[in-house]
C-alpha cells in the first residue's frame, strides 16, 4: 500500500513472502483487495456435546 501510495509502483503488485505469493490490488477510488492461495494444514472431527 505504501509503494502504491508514494507512486513507486502502479495500482496492481505482486508481493512474494515465505508464505506464498500475494496480489495487491487497490483500483483508484476502490477497495483494496488482497488475493492469494490457500492451504489446508489441518484436518479433524469433532464430537458434539
Amino acid at each position: 500500500v505504501a509503494s502504491i501510495l508514494n507512486k513507486k509502483t502502479g495500482w496492481q503488485v505482486r508481493v512474494h513472502t515465505k508464505a506464498g505469493n500475494l496480489t495487491v490490488e487497490w483500483p483508484e477510488n476502490g477497495r483494496l483487495k488482497l488475493t492469494s492461495t490457500a492451504n489446508i494444514v489441518a484436518e479433524g472431527n469433532y464430537l458434539e456435546a
